[in-house]
Protein backbone atom coordinates (compact mmCIF):
# COMPACT_ATOMS: atom_id res chain seq x y z
CA UNK A 1 0.00 0.00 0.00
CA UNK A 2 3.00 2.28 0.16
CA UNK A 3 3.23 2.43 -3.58
CA UNK A 4 0.79 4.88 -5.14
CA UNK A 5 1.66 4.06 -8.73
CA UNK A 6 -1.47 1.94 -9.06
CA UNK A 7 -3.60 5.12 -8.96
CA UNK A 8 -3.85 5.47 -12.72
CA UNK A 9 -6.38 7.64 -14.58
CA UNK A 10 -8.16 4.62 -16.00
CA UNK A 11 -8.49 2.93 -12.62
CA UNK A 12 -11.61 4.49 -11.12
CA UNK A 13 -11.65 1.71 -8.51
CA UNK A 14 -8.56 3.18 -6.88
CA UNK A 15 -8.86 3.99 -3.17
CA UNK A 16 -9.32 7.53 -1.94
CA UNK A 17 -7.69 8.44 1.37
CA UNK A 18 -9.47 10.80 3.75
CA UNK A 19 -7.30 12.38 6.40
CA UNK A 20 -10.16 13.14 8.80
CA UNK A 21 -9.98 10.84 11.87
CA UNK A 22 -13.15 8.85 12.48
CA UNK A 23 -14.09 6.07 14.87
CA UNK A 24 -14.23 2.42 13.90
CA UNK A 25 -17.71 1.64 15.36
CA UNK A 26 -19.35 4.30 13.22
CA UNK A 27 -17.61 3.03 10.11
CA UNK A 28 -18.56 -0.57 10.85
CA UNK A 29 -22.18 0.49 11.35
CA UNK A 30 -22.21 2.29 7.99
CA UNK A 31 -20.61 -0.72 6.33
CA UNK A 32 -23.46 -2.88 7.64
CA UNK A 33 -26.03 -0.36 6.43
CA UNK A 34 -24.49 -0.27 2.98
CA UNK A 35 -24.17 -4.07 2.97
CA UNK A 36 -20.84 -3.80 1.26
CA UNK A 37 -17.21 -4.06 2.24
CA UNK A 38 -16.92 -0.38 1.60
CA UNK A 39 -14.76 0.52 4.58
CA UNK A 40 -11.43 -1.20 5.14
CA UNK A 41 -9.10 -0.36 8.00
CA UNK A 42 -5.40 -0.05 7.43
CA UNK A 43 -3.10 -1.10 10.25
CA UNK A 44 0.18 0.61 10.99
CA UNK A 45 2.13 -1.57 8.56
CA UNK A 46 -0.19 -0.59 5.71
CA UNK A 47 -0.08 3.15 6.35
CA UNK A 48 1.53 5.15 3.56
CA UNK A 49 4.79 6.70 4.80
CA UNK A 50 3.53 10.22 4.18
CA UNK A 51 0.42 9.76 6.35
CA UNK A 52 1.93 8.39 9.58
CA UNK A 53 0.51 10.19 12.61
CA UNK A 54 -3.23 9.99 12.01
CA UNK A 55 -5.47 7.99 14.33
CA UNK A 56 -7.48 6.04 11.77
CA UNK A 57 -7.21 5.80 8.02
CA UNK A 58 -10.09 4.78 5.88
CA UNK A 59 -10.03 3.49 2.34
CA UNK A 60 -13.27 4.28 0.51
CA UNK A 61 -13.86 2.66 -2.84
CA UNK A 62 -15.41 5.15 -5.31
CA UNK A 63 -19.14 4.60 -5.64
CA UNK A 64 -21.39 5.87 -8.42
CA UNK A 65 -24.68 5.82 -6.51
CA UNK A 66 -25.50 9.23 -5.03
CA UNK A 67 -27.60 7.60 -2.31
CA UNK A 68 -24.58 5.57 -1.18
CA UNK A 69 -22.60 8.78 -0.95
CA UNK A 70 -25.53 10.24 0.98
CA UNK A 71 -25.08 7.52 3.61
CA UNK A 72 -21.37 8.22 3.66
CA UNK A 73 -22.08 11.85 4.41
CA UNK A 74 -23.75 10.76 7.65
CA UNK A 75 -20.28 9.77 8.82
CA UNK A 76 -17.99 12.34 7.27
CA UNK A 77 -20.43 15.28 7.23
CA UNK A 78 -18.44 18.38 6.30
CA UNK A 79 -15.22 16.45 5.65
CA UNK A 80 -16.71 15.17 2.36
CA UNK A 81 -16.42 18.61 0.80
CA UNK A 82 -12.99 19.27 2.29
CA UNK A 83 -11.52 15.80 1.81
CA UNK A 84 -9.61 16.58 -1.36
CA UNK A 85 -8.07 19.71 0.18
CA UNK A 86 -6.93 17.79 3.28
CA UNK A 87 -5.45 15.00 1.20
CA UNK A 88 -3.50 17.32 -1.08
CA UNK A 89 -2.21 19.26 1.93
CA UNK A 90 -0.79 16.03 3.42
CA UNK A 91 0.86 14.78 0.25
CA UNK A 92 4.57 15.37 -0.27
CA UNK A 93 6.63 15.74 -3.39
CA UNK A 94 7.34 11.99 -3.36
CA UNK A 95 3.83 11.34 -4.75
CA UNK A 96 3.48 11.94 -8.50
CA UNK A 97 1.46 15.01 -9.59
CA UNK A 98 -0.87 12.75 -11.56
CA UNK A 99 -1.82 10.95 -8.36
CA UNK A 100 -2.61 14.27 -6.67
CA UNK A 101 -4.92 15.30 -9.50
CA UNK A 102 -6.70 11.96 -9.43
CA UNK A 103 -7.24 12.14 -5.66
CA UNK A 104 -8.69 15.64 -6.00
CA UNK A 105 -10.98 14.45 -8.80
CA UNK A 106 -12.23 11.47 -6.81
CA UNK A 107 -12.85 13.61 -3.72
CA UNK A 108 -14.82 16.06 -5.83
CA UNK A 109 -16.90 13.22 -7.28
CA UNK A 110 -17.85 12.02 -3.80
CA UNK A 111 -18.79 15.58 -2.78
CA UNK A 112 -20.93 16.08 -5.90
CA UNK A 113 -22.65 12.72 -5.38
CA UNK A 114 -23.54 13.72 -1.84
CA UNK A 115 -25.02 17.04 -3.03
CA UNK A 116 -26.95 15.22 -5.75
CA UNK A 117 -28.47 12.93 -3.15
CA UNK A 118 -29.53 15.92 -1.05
CA UNK A 119 -30.96 17.61 -4.13
CA UNK A 120 -33.07 14.59 -5.09
CA UNK A 121 -34.20 14.15 -1.48
CA UNK A 122 -35.29 17.80 -1.28
CA UNK A 123 -37.06 17.51 -4.62
CA UNK A 124 -39.11 14.66 -3.15
CA UNK A 125 -39.93 16.81 -0.11
CA UNK A 126 -40.90 19.74 -2.34
CA UNK A 127 -43.20 17.51 -4.35
CA UNK A 128 -44.96 16.11 -1.28
CA UNK A 129 -45.24 19.46 0.50
CA UNK A 130 -46.26 21.28 -2.68
CA UNK A 131 -48.99 18.74 -3.33
CA UNK A 132 -50.27 19.05 0.25
CA UNK A 133 -50.07 22.85 0.15
CA UNK A 134 -51.95 23.03 -3.14
CA UNK A 135 -54.68 20.75 -1.78
CA UNK A 136 -55.03 22.86 1.39
CA UNK A 137 -55.17 26.15 -0.54
CA UNK A 138 -57.78 24.82 -2.96
CA UNK A 139 -59.76 23.42 -0.05
CA UNK A 140 -59.75 26.81 1.68
CA UNK A 141 -60.90 28.56 -1.49
CA UNK A 142 -63.55 26.03 -2.56
CA UNK A 143 -65.02 24.76 0.70
CA UNK A 144 -67.89 27.11 1.70
CA UNK A 145 -67.12 26.79 5.40
CA UNK A 146 -63.53 27.91 4.85
CA UNK A 147 -64.12 30.34 2.03
CA UNK A 148 -66.49 32.44 4.13
CA UNK A 149 -63.48 33.73 6.07
CA UNK A 150 -61.60 34.58 2.86
CA UNK A 151 -64.65 36.26 1.35
CA UNK A 152 -65.20 38.27 4.49
CA UNK A 153 -61.63 39.55 4.34
CA UNK A 154 -61.44 40.03 0.58
CA UNK A 155 -64.56 42.19 0.59
CA UNK A 156 -62.88 44.49 3.07
CA UNK A 157 -61.98 47.32 0.68
CA UNK A 158 -58.76 48.35 2.46
CA UNK A 159 -57.04 45.09 3.41
CA UNK A 160 -57.63 41.93 1.33
CA UNK A 161 -54.37 40.52 2.75
CA UNK A 162 -55.52 37.05 3.71
CA UNK A 163 -56.96 36.32 0.27
CA UNK A 164 -53.74 37.61 -1.32
CA UNK A 165 -51.66 35.36 0.92
CA UNK A 166 -53.66 32.26 0.00
CA UNK A 167 -53.45 33.14 -3.70
CA UNK A 168 -49.66 33.51 -3.47
CA UNK A 169 -49.35 30.17 -1.70
CA UNK A 170 -51.46 28.51 -4.39
CA UNK A 171 -49.18 29.89 -7.09
CA UNK A 172 -46.02 28.86 -5.20
CA UNK A 173 -47.33 25.33 -4.67
CA UNK A 174 -48.01 25.05 -8.40
CA UNK A 175 -44.50 26.30 -9.22
CA UNK A 176 -43.09 23.67 -6.84
CA UNK A 177 -43.92 20.95 -9.36
CA UNK A 178 -41.85 22.76 -12.00
CA UNK A 179 -39.02 23.05 -9.47
CA UNK A 180 -39.15 19.31 -8.85
CA UNK A 181 -38.97 18.46 -12.56
CA UNK A 182 -36.14 20.89 -13.26
CA UNK A 183 -34.27 19.90 -10.11
CA UNK A 184 -34.36 16.17 -10.79
CA UNK A 185 -33.49 16.56 -14.47
CA UNK A 186 -30.66 19.00 -13.82
CA UNK A 187 -29.24 16.86 -11.03
CA UNK A 188 -29.30 13.61 -13.00
CA UNK A 189 -27.90 15.17 -16.18
CA UNK A 190 -25.38 17.51 -14.49
CA UNK A 191 -27.02 20.37 -16.40
CA UNK A 192 -25.45 23.48 -14.89
CA UNK A 193 -27.74 25.89 -16.77
CA UNK A 194 -30.90 24.12 -15.61
CA UNK A 195 -29.64 24.01 -12.02
CA UNK A 196 -28.87 27.73 -12.21
CA UNK A 197 -32.34 28.53 -13.56
CA UNK A 198 -33.89 26.32 -10.89
CA UNK A 199 -31.94 28.25 -8.25
CA UNK A 200 -33.37 31.50 -9.62
CA UNK A 201 -36.91 30.10 -9.36
CA UNK A 202 -36.17 28.99 -5.80
CA UNK A 203 -35.16 32.55 -4.92
CA UNK A 204 -38.50 33.82 -6.23
CA UNK A 205 -40.58 31.17 -4.45
CA UNK A 206 -38.69 31.65 -1.18
CA UNK A 207 -39.35 35.40 -1.30
CA UNK A 208 -43.01 34.86 -2.26
CA UNK A 209 -43.68 32.42 0.59
CA UNK A 210 -42.02 34.77 3.08
CA UNK A 211 -44.18 37.65 1.84
CA UNK A 212 -47.28 35.46 2.13
CA UNK A 213 -46.46 34.62 5.74
CA UNK A 214 -45.86 38.29 6.58
CA UNK A 215 -49.17 39.29 4.97
CA UNK A 216 -51.07 36.76 7.05
CA UNK A 217 -49.36 37.87 10.27
CA UNK A 218 -49.80 41.57 9.46
CA UNK A 219 -53.54 41.09 9.06
CA UNK A 220 -53.84 39.73 12.61
CA UNK A 221 -53.66 43.18 14.25
CA UNK A 222 -56.07 44.70 11.73
CA UNK A 223 -58.64 42.00 12.38
CA UNK A 224 -58.44 42.44 16.15
CA UNK A 225 -58.80 46.24 16.05
CA UNK A 226 -61.21 46.92 13.18
CA UNK A 227 -63.46 43.88 12.84
CA UNK A 228 -66.19 45.04 15.22
CA UNK A 229 -66.91 48.34 13.46
CA UNK A 230 -66.72 46.79 10.00
CA UNK A 231 -69.10 43.96 10.90
CA UNK A 232 -71.63 46.34 12.47
CA UNK A 233 -71.50 48.50 9.32
CA UNK A 234 -72.30 45.43 7.20
CA UNK A 235 -75.28 44.56 9.41
CA UNK A 236 -76.76 48.01 9.96
CA UNK A 237 -76.10 49.86 6.70
CA UNK A 238 -75.17 47.46 3.89
CA UNK A 239 -77.27 44.36 4.53
CA UNK A 240 -80.18 44.46 2.10
CA UNK A 241 -78.63 47.37 0.17
CA UNK A 242 -75.61 45.69 -1.46
CA UNK A 243 -75.99 42.14 -2.74
CA UNK A 244 -72.45 41.00 -1.86
CA UNK A 245 -72.90 42.16 1.76
CA UNK A 246 -76.27 40.42 2.01
CA UNK A 247 -74.92 37.12 0.66
CA UNK A 248 -71.83 37.36 2.85
CA UNK A 249 -73.73 37.97 6.08
CA UNK A 250 -76.24 35.24 5.28
CA UNK A 251 -73.37 32.79 4.78
CA UNK A 252 -71.59 33.91 7.95
CA UNK A 253 -74.74 33.69 10.07
CA UNK A 254 -75.63 30.29 8.62
CA UNK A 255 -72.27 28.57 9.19
CA UNK A 256 -71.36 30.25 12.48
CA UNK A 257 -74.89 30.04 13.91
CA UNK A 258 -74.94 33.68 14.98
CA UNK A 259 -76.96 36.83 14.32
CA UNK A 260 -75.80 40.41 13.86
CA UNK A 261 -72.52 41.81 15.09
CA UNK A 262 -72.99 41.80 18.87
CA UNK A 263 -76.49 40.23 18.99
CA UNK A 264 -79.71 40.02 17.00
CA UNK A 265 -80.79 43.53 18.05
CA UNK A 266 -78.21 45.05 15.68
CA UNK A 267 -80.87 44.78 12.96
CA UNK A 268 -83.17 47.17 14.86
CA UNK A 269 -83.83 50.23 12.65
CA UNK A 270 -81.30 48.96 10.12
CA UNK A 271 -81.61 49.60 6.38
CA UNK A 272 -82.82 46.04 5.93
CA UNK A 273 -85.58 46.30 8.56
CA UNK A 274 -86.83 49.66 7.28
CA UNK A 275 -87.00 48.64 3.61
CA UNK A 276 -87.98 44.97 3.92
CA UNK A 277 -90.84 45.24 6.39
CA UNK A 278 -93.57 47.20 4.57
CA UNK A 279 -96.44 45.29 6.18
CA UNK A 280 -95.51 42.95 9.01
CA UNK A 281 -92.32 43.88 10.84
CA UNK A 282 -89.43 41.44 10.53
CA UNK A 283 -86.93 41.70 13.34
CA UNK A 284 -84.14 39.46 11.98
CA UNK A 285 -83.23 38.06 8.54
CA UNK A 286 -84.10 34.50 7.72
CA UNK A 287 -80.43 33.48 8.00
CA UNK A 288 -80.61 34.23 11.76
CA UNK A 289 -83.15 31.45 12.20
CA UNK A 290 -82.28 27.85 12.97
CA UNK A 291 -82.20 26.05 9.64
CA UNK A 292 -83.28 22.64 8.47
CA UNK A 293 -80.79 20.08 7.22
CA UNK A 294 -81.61 20.70 3.55
CA UNK A 295 -80.71 24.40 3.80
CA UNK A 296 -77.76 25.93 1.97
CA UNK A 297 -76.71 29.60 1.99
CA UNK A 298 -77.23 32.18 0.77
CA UNK A 299 -80.43 31.49 -1.22
CA UNK A 300 -81.66 28.05 -0.18
CA UNK A 301 -82.66 28.75 3.43
CA UNK A 302 -85.48 26.86 5.19
CA UNK A 303 -85.98 27.72 8.88
CA UNK A 304 -87.55 25.21 11.23
CA UNK A 305 -90.02 27.92 12.33
CA UNK A 306 -91.57 29.78 9.41
CA UNK A 307 -92.51 32.72 11.64
CA UNK A 308 -89.15 33.09 13.38
CA UNK A 309 -88.56 36.53 11.82
CA UNK A 310 -91.70 37.92 13.43
CA UNK A 311 -90.71 37.35 17.07
CA UNK A 312 -89.76 40.57 18.93
CA UNK A 313 -86.24 40.66 20.33
CA UNK A 314 -87.31 40.10 23.94
CA UNK A 315 -89.51 37.12 22.98
CA UNK A 316 -87.24 35.29 20.56
CA UNK A 317 -87.11 31.55 21.38
CA UNK A 318 -83.45 30.40 21.71
CA UNK A 319 -84.08 27.21 19.74
CA UNK A 320 -85.56 29.04 16.76
CA UNK A 321 -83.24 32.08 16.49
CA UNK A 322 -79.51 32.44 17.02
CA UNK A 323 -78.95 34.75 19.99
CA UNK A 324 -75.17 35.16 19.97
CA UNK A 325 -73.52 37.81 17.81
CA UNK A 326 -71.07 37.01 15.03
CA UNK A 327 -68.23 39.33 16.02
CA UNK A 328 -66.45 37.03 18.46
CA UNK A 329 -66.94 33.89 16.39
CA UNK A 330 -65.83 35.47 13.11
CA UNK A 331 -62.82 37.15 14.73
CA UNK A 332 -61.59 33.88 16.25
CA UNK A 333 -62.25 32.08 12.97
CA UNK A 334 -60.27 34.56 10.87
CA UNK A 335 -57.39 34.75 13.36
CA UNK A 336 -57.08 30.96 13.30
CA UNK A 337 -56.96 31.07 9.51
CA UNK A 338 -54.32 33.80 9.64
CA UNK A 339 -51.99 31.77 11.83
CA UNK A 340 -52.67 28.60 9.88
CA UNK A 341 -51.76 30.24 6.58
CA UNK A 342 -48.74 31.98 8.12
CA UNK A 343 -47.43 28.65 9.45
CA UNK A 344 -47.87 26.96 6.07
CA UNK A 345 -46.12 29.81 4.26
CA UNK A 346 -43.22 29.96 6.72
CA UNK A 347 -42.64 26.20 6.53
CA UNK A 348 -42.67 26.43 2.73
CA UNK A 349 -40.13 29.28 2.82
CA UNK A 350 -37.77 27.24 5.02
CA UNK A 351 -38.00 24.24 2.70
CA UNK A 352 -37.41 26.37 -0.40
CA UNK A 353 -34.50 28.16 1.28
CA UNK A 354 -32.80 24.87 2.20
CA UNK A 355 -33.33 23.57 -1.33
CA UNK A 356 -31.84 26.82 -2.67
CA UNK A 357 -28.69 26.36 -0.57
CA UNK A 358 -28.20 22.81 -1.85
CA UNK A 359 -28.81 23.86 -5.46
CA UNK A 360 -26.29 26.68 -5.21
CA UNK A 361 -23.67 24.39 -3.70
CA UNK A 362 -24.28 21.81 -6.41
CA UNK A 363 -24.09 24.51 -9.08
CA UNK A 364 -20.75 25.70 -7.73
CA UNK A 365 -19.37 22.15 -7.49
CA UNK A 366 -20.41 21.21 -11.01
CA UNK A 367 -19.23 24.51 -12.44
CA UNK A 368 -15.77 24.15 -10.91
CA UNK A 369 -15.45 20.36 -10.74
CA UNK A 370 -12.03 19.00 -11.85
CA UNK A 371 -12.03 16.70 -14.87
CA UNK A 372 -9.69 13.70 -14.82
CA UNK A 373 -9.61 13.24 -18.60
CA UNK A 374 -8.59 16.82 -19.22
CA UNK A 375 -5.89 16.54 -16.54
CA UNK A 376 -4.13 13.62 -18.12
CA UNK A 377 -4.26 14.65 -21.76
Amino acid sequence: MTDHAHLTPASWAAPVYFTRPVTKPILRFCAIVLRKKTFQFLNAKQWPPDFIGSKHWVKILPMGSPFTAFHCSLVFERSIGKASILVVASLTNKIPPATKSLVVTMGSRVSISCLKAWSIFLCCLLFVYGLALLAICLWMQLDPRRRVALDYVSYHEDDPLLQTSVTMLTACSAVSFLLVVLGCFGTCKNAVCIIGFNSFLLVLTTAATLIASFLAVAFFDKVANRMDGYLYDLVHRRYGREQWATNLMDTVQFYHKCCGSNNSQDYLLSYWQITHSPGMIHFVPISCCTQRQNSYPPYNLHPIDDRCQEFPYEKQPPLAIYQQGCHEKVTIWIIQNCWFIAALAFAASLLHAFALIVELKLFRRLFGAPRARATYN
